[in-house]
């Protein structure tokens, strides 16, 4: 069976995906990853940046994180988000 989604941090296991952000962040991720928590400090429901980060297995990445929080009323009020990885989307 196909999984729904690919693995762009190509983790054997899934616990490996809980472990500590510094693992796939670096500086860069992390001050977006920052900016993000801040933006929804402020009230922002849709933020989209640009950023890098690394697989488990050291390749750098380019995504595109989009993440939609809706207010606490709404019909659905989790968090959703969007990793695109550009590295994929261009053949790479």
């Amino acid at each position: 069976m196909r999984p729904l989604a690919e693995n762009p941090f190509e983790a054997d296991r899934k616990k490996q995906l809980l472990g500590p952000l510094s693992v796939v962040l670096d500086a860069v991720s992390r001050a977006v990853l920052d900016g993000t928590i801040l933006g929804i400090g402020e009230g922002r429901t849709d933020i989209e940046v640009e950023s890098t980060a690394l697989t488990l297995k050291g390749r750098k990445l380019s995504l595109i994180v989009k993440s939609h929080f809706p207010s606490v009323d709404a019909a659905y009020p989790n968090m959703l988000v969007s990793l695109i990885d550009l590295n994929r989307a261009q053949g790479g």
